[in-house]
């Protein structure tokens, strides 16, 4: 081959026409492939509002996604307006026209004002992650964001400052919440190990799947380990290699669980003494199961006092405040407390009407994600695993709702809507696989289902 030297005609063209080298930063963020990322408007406001509202800097959540809501009107896509969503509108509206029922109605009427707030929120989010790349994006700023902040700030206050019961800062600041955020996170974890081929990101996950759990028991949340139960259940009835996946389980518990202190088994081992409402105070010496199960005492009076259409959202803890006092509860009972379950507060506050409409948001979108899983499992099945695991990241957190409130934080959303969109991926992934519409919707031969799906979708499953 021959060079062209400094001076000679062409030498500056052929110069500027060579491949820059790559940073590092760019090969994380970039595809496997190295496409690159749309960068739309919302996608933007999303990112920004993830990182702002996981990190508490800046304070500029609300006004990014105020620029990503007014992106949406300027994207050349249509704007997507998922079923789940239409559910949760419908939610709303019905938490409005109960207005007349509102036991405090500027409480309620704020409430519902943030409540909206969420909405845009996902739908934003649903509009946002169109693309196999901006869902891998989202899901690394997400997991970046939650290991600096919430993760090292829990860290450091069980290591530094020896805090029982492990918690960091804001909607983190509850042990319980933190724990239940966590499955989501580890979710999202071992969704982007199934697909990724970045060996800096694969690894940066796997040390993450030793830290994240090691922070759910610090928190000793009991429903939240529970919870992580019936995560591994989920994973093993969904897997194709179980025997792989349980090999896998047991050396991450090797791993994990001589990390744990040894008042994380007390407080579990707490459970085996429930057996009647009488021997409460042997579960945990701080009373919290007695304290709990008068809490929904608490909160089965007033939903049978307001069945229809509850006490208004967000009023709950002004109801037992009155309702623990006039029923002559103990004063370890009284005052404003929560429901201490996400399927209690939305019947004690919305009625069975909400309740069954909240139920319909999180059974269309789980439903929605195995439909689709289904179909994908023969043809793509990394990218299947990845819907697979998302939705066991759901389902346990849902799980975990049995044992607190959960029902209008955001993340809920987000994630429900980021499992929505994976899905979409999904689709359009098995519709390159099977180009012709009399197999689109049939399960594939063993035989032929190499010979269907293109190169470049044979093992990583991407669009």
């Amino acid at each position: 081959m021959q060079y062209l030297e400094r001076g000679m005609p062409g030498w500056r063209s052929a110069r500027s026409g060579a491949p820059l080298p790559r940073t590092r930063l760019w090969t994380i963020v970039s595809a496997s492939d190295g496409d690159m990322v749309s960068w739309t408007p919302p996608f933007i406001a999303l990112l920004l509002f993830i990182f702002t509202t996981t990190s508490y800097r800046f304070s500029l959540g609300m006004p990014v996604m105020a620029v990503g809501v007014l992106g949406l009107f300027l994207q050349r896509e249509s704007i997507r307006v998922p079923f789940p969503l239409v559910a949760f509108a419908a939610f709303l509206l019905w938490s409005y026209v109960s207005m007349t029922h509102w036991m405090f109605r500027e409480v309620t009427f704020d409430h519902l004002t943030e409540l909206d707030k969420v909405w845009l929120v996902a739908l934003v989010t649903a509009n946002a992650l169109r693309t196999r790349r901006q869902i891998r994006l989202f899901m690394l700023v997400f997991l970046f964001t939650f290991a600096l902040f919430p993760i090292r700030g829990a860290l450091v206050n069980s290591v530094v400052y020896h805090e029982v019961r492990t918690a960091w800062f804001g909607v983190f600041g509850n042990p319980n919440d933190l724990a239940a955020m966590v499955l989501l996170q580890i979710s999202m974890l071992l969704g982007l190990l199934s697909t990724e081929r970045q060996r800096i990101v694969r690894i940066a996950a796997m040390i993450g799947l030793v830290i994240f759990p090691i922070v759910m028991f610090l928190t000793q949340s009991r429903g939240a380990l529970l919870a992580a139960g019936t995560f591994v259940l989920l994973m093993l009835a969904k897997s194709r290699r179980r025997v792989q996946l349980v090999l896998k389980f047991a050396l991450l518990a090797a791993l994990v669980i001589p990390l744990a202190p040894t008042s994380v088994w007390d407080r579990l081992g707490g459970l085996s003494k429930v057996t009647t409402t009488q021997n409460f105070e042997d579960v945990d010496p701080e009373g919290s199961a007695r304290n709990r199960y008068n809490i929904w005492r608490i909160a089965s009076h007033i939903i049978r006092d307001h069945p229809a259409t509850g006490v208004g959202s967000g009023a709950y803890p002004l109801a037992h405040e009155i309702y623990s006092v006039h029923d002559g509860f103990d004063v370890r009972d009284q005052g404003r407390r929560d429901t201490h379950s996400t399927y209690l507060n939305i019947l004690a506050e919305n009625g069975a009407p909400g309740l069954l409409l909240f139920l319909l948001v999180l059974a269309s979108t789980v439903w929605d994600a195995e439909r689709v899983r289904r179909r994908c499992r023969h043809v793509i099945p990394q990218s299947a695993d990845q819907l697979a695991l998302l939705q066991c990241g759901i389902v346990s957190f849902l799980f975990a709702g049995l044992f607190g409130s959960f029902g209008y934080m955001t993340f809920l959303y987000v994630q429900l809507m980021l499992l929505w969109c994976t899905a979409r991926a999904c689709e359009r992934e098995l519709a390159m696989a099977l180009p012709t519409a009399p197999h689109a919707g049939r399960v594939i031969p063993h035989r032929s289902r190499r010979l269907l799906l293109p190169e470049s979708l044979r093992w990583e499953g991407r669009s």
